[in-house]
């Protein structure tokens, strides 16, 4: 299946943007289409979508029919319904610049604006704004963290080489899963918000934290210093590695119940780890031939112990995902806490997973930031 004819979509659904245009070099004209004219609801829409020399309605219901084989032929299935915004912000840059230098502070931010860029583009992402140690980026939903986390570590090398050993600048990023139909700045009013309050203040800096927005609400924000396990368990369920898990509901609502928070208090300290552990893979082997029919039981041979263990592999991500870690210096808590409502987060990348894919992102036109460079 082609795209749809040019003479169907012509010059009125081209997209001029500067934001569009690293798209359009990599996927050819399809890079510069109007972004409703993949969404079957928007297309849908008369008020917000007119559509020109429509008179008759005939060229809207064209446009549908053309959509609709390009998403069945092409097997990519529906757009997605939410996005990603990742903003990064160095971390007290000014006791750096005191003790270092200017000379040091302009070499790390030379070395580490030559690699964002071209880092955000290779997730598919555009960049809006890179400037010293500022970054925002829009994503899709799988690969925002993946993308953060890189973009953490062209930054620690960058100041390794700027500054060799002793005492280096971290950076700390804010990542905001939002619905597509909410205001791009109320989600960037959000970004600065979790990036200040939880990231920086509440975590001690050196962190990332995430949250989750639809309409005018959203969920409690999960945070970790970078290293710790449980960021790169969280990139591992957002781009969809950890599905079955992330989608057994009986595991979340022991979470959210049994494992609640008098429970979870219990091994907040880090102290029984591995008690932890086998409490809630035994929570695993109960709710799993419920919830994952899919995923065969381990072998019906194998005694209860063999089998805890198994269950025990399966769901370490999801500990490292629970236990938030502080960060550097001047966090206002000095141990990692266990956090039940990563079960939220768990919740979303399951339903994202859904019929998805990471090339159905559904991108908001930069413009209406007034931030777009």
């Amino acid at each position: 299946m082609s795209l749809p004819p040019r003479d169907l979509v012509g010059g009125d659904f081209q997209s001029e943007s500067g934001s569009a245009a690293h798209l359009a070099s990599d996927l050819g004209e399809i890079g510069r289409l109007d972004g409703n004219l993949f969404d079957r609801d928007a297309l849908r829409n008369t008020k917000d979508f007119p559509i020109p020399k429509d008179d008759a309605g005939d060229r809207r219901r064209d446009l549908e029919a053309a959509r609709a084989a390009l998403v069945t032929a092409a097997g990519i299935g529906e757009p997605a319904t939410h996005y990603a915004l990742l903003l990064m912000d160095g971390d007290r840059i000014g006791e750096a610049l005191a003790q270092a230098g200017p000379g040091a502070i302009a070499t790390l931010f030379k070395r580490f604006g030559t690699q964002v860029t071209q880092t955000i583009r290779r997730h598919d992402g555009i960049c809006i704004y890179a400037g010293g140690d500022d970054v925002l980026a829009l994503l899709s939903v799988p690969d925002a963290v993946t993308c953060a986390r890189e973009l953490r570590e062209h930054w620690t090398g960058a100041a390794e080489e700027a500054m060799g050993e002793g005492s280096r600048p971290t950076i700390s990023a804010a990542v905001i899963f939002a619905e597509a139909t909410v205001p791009l700045r109320l989600v960037l009013a959000r970004a600065h918000e979790v990036l200040d309050g939880v990231a920086k203040d509440g975590n001690g800096r050196d962190s990332l934290a995430a949250d989750i927005i639809r309409g005018g609400d959203f969920s409690r924000s999960w945070v970790s210093q970078w290293d710790a396990p449980g960021v790169e368990a969280f990139a591992g369920f957002a781009s969809g590695q950890h599905a079955p898990l992330a989608a057994s509901s009986g595991l979340l609502h022991a979470i959210g119940g049994r494992f609640g928070a008098p429970v979870l208090d219990l091994f907040a300290d880090g102290g029984h780890d591995d008690d932890f552990e086998r409490l809630l893979a035994q929570a695993h082997l109960r709710n799993r031939s419920r919830d994952l029919p899919a995923m065969d039981a381990p072998g019906g041979d194998l005694s209860e112990e063999e089998r805890l263990e198994i269950a025990r592999k399966e769901i370490r991500p999801l500990v490292a995902l629970l236990r938030e870690v502080p960060g550097g210096a001047g966090a206002r808590r000095d141990r990692p806490r266990l956090n039940p409502d990563a079960a939220l987060f768990l919740r979303f990348f399951a339903r994202q997973s859904v019929g998805g894919s990471r090339s159905q992102v559904l991108i908001p036109d930069v413009a209406d930031t007034g931030d777009g460079r």
